[in-house]
């Protein structure tokens, strides 16, 4: 998003219009490409039968990128379609100007991985390995945009200045967001749409205008054909870890995790809370009872089998009372939990978050409760799974 614009010599055209009404430019282009596509859809979208002929006058096609900035500046055209980080070195050069980029489109220019059908259903685990490893590094540079700033800048020779602008026109498209927006993979209470499935449509119905088909070339015009959405959907809801690493059952407390700040933490997205009976604490305190210990080696047990997964522990108490006395207590209780869950079944405490709400989160009331039996079951202690957003 952002990294395909149409530029040009404003004195030349000044804007999409100028297309229409002015008889003679040229634009440097590199054909079959994204930016070729930017172009086409312009000529559908805005109507400029000019664009549309075939071998015109008015087109100047290059190898790549670089080719047509090169024409651009030296006047041989009067616009160029580009892709980063060359529109950023367009824009710096006085006189040129942004038509139309895809920073301000939406849907228009969709960057897919594909792959070889019969290849993807002899070796998924590959195909699992690549889109594990892909996100992950998503991840790392979204964390880490000082990491992505200095390995553009090294890569491509830029300026600090033009390395923020391209930046600027980055929007990421995480796992979460593949999966429900994209692919409309569905989860319980959460919205969806198949953007892919519409983006095929818009771009099939372009490129007829455009006279690169007759017709639909989708096969049967089922653009369901041609995607596959298995392999996010697993991703997404068994964990991005799901059957790369065998854990050990047995093992799997003990395993190891990265430290995280609070904005970090923040970030996270909630699996499911586990189900456990009242954890049970001496009066009025943080110490845990006989029967609080007893559950907590009960939900240990269940955790065995969740080994890639984070853990928010959050305490709870009722509504009555001095509210900075409640959430003091509710904080403490979490952190029993959490010590309890390190020092007696080895979890890496970088893996655990101990919050503690007081009466900020009430459970909602079941219809026909009592007053008396709503208010046992507020002070309580709650373990989450979190997942890394990828």
């Amino acid at each position: 998003k952002g990294g395909d614009a149409m530029v040009a010599w404003a004195d030349r055209l000044d804007s999409i219009d100028a297309l229409k009404l002015e008889a003679n430019y040229r634009i440097a282009l590199t054909p079959g490409s994204p930016s070729e596509h930017l172009l086409k859809s312009i000529a559908s979208h805005f109507d400029i039968p000019r664009l549309r002929r075939s071998d015109p006058a008015w087109r100047i096609d290059t190898d790549g990128s670089e080719a047509a900035l090169k024409l651009l500046l030296a006047r041989e055209a009067e616009a160029a379609v580009l892709w980063e980080p060359d529109v950023s070195r367009a824009l710096e050069q006085e006189g040129i100007h942004k038509i139309l980029g895809t920073e301000d489109t939406e849907g228009l220019i969709v960057d897919i991985l594909v792959v070889n059908r019969r290849w993807s259903e002899s070796d998924p685990e590959a195909v699992y390995a690549l889109l594990s490893t892909y996100f992950k590094t998503l991840k790392f540079f979204r964390d880490n945009e000082r990491a992505l700033a200095d390995a553009i800048a090294e890569n491509y020779d830029l300026k600090p200045a033009q390395v923020a602008a391209l930046l600027g026109g980055v929007a990421w498209t995480t796992l979460s967001a593949n999966a429900a927006r994209w692919f409309g993979i569905k989860r319980a209470g959460g919205a969806f749409s198949e953007k892919l499935i519409d983006a095929i449509d818009s771009a099939a119905s372009i490129l007829v205008e455009a006279g690169d088909f007759t017709q639909n070339p989708v096969p049967n015009r089922d653009p369901y054909r041609l995607t596959n959405s298995q392999f996010v959907a697993d991703l997404y809801n068994e964990g991005i870890d799901a059957g790369l690493e065998q854990v050990d059952v047995g093992e799997s407390l003990a395993r190891e995790f990265t430290a995280l700040d609070e904005a970090a933490w923040e970030r996270l997205r909630e699996v499911g809370t586990l189900k456990i009976r009242p954890i049970v604490f001496q009066s009025g305190s943080a110490e845990l009872a006989a029967e609080g210990r007893s559950e907590l080696d009960r939900a240990a047990e269940n955790l065995r089998h969740y080994p890639n997964f984070r853990i928010v522990v959050s305490g709870h108490t009722g509504l009555r009372g001095n509210a900075q006395a409640n959430q003091n207590l509710s904080r403490a209780r979490a952190q029993s939990v959490g010590k309890y869950l390190t020092d007696s079944y080895g979890l890496d405490p970088k893996r655990i978050r101990m919050v503690g709400y007081g009466a900020e989160r009430p459970l909602p009331r079941r219809p026909g409760e009592s007053e008396r039996a709503y208010n046992y079951r507020l002070p309580r202690v709650e373990i989450a799974l979190v997942s890394e957003e990828y």
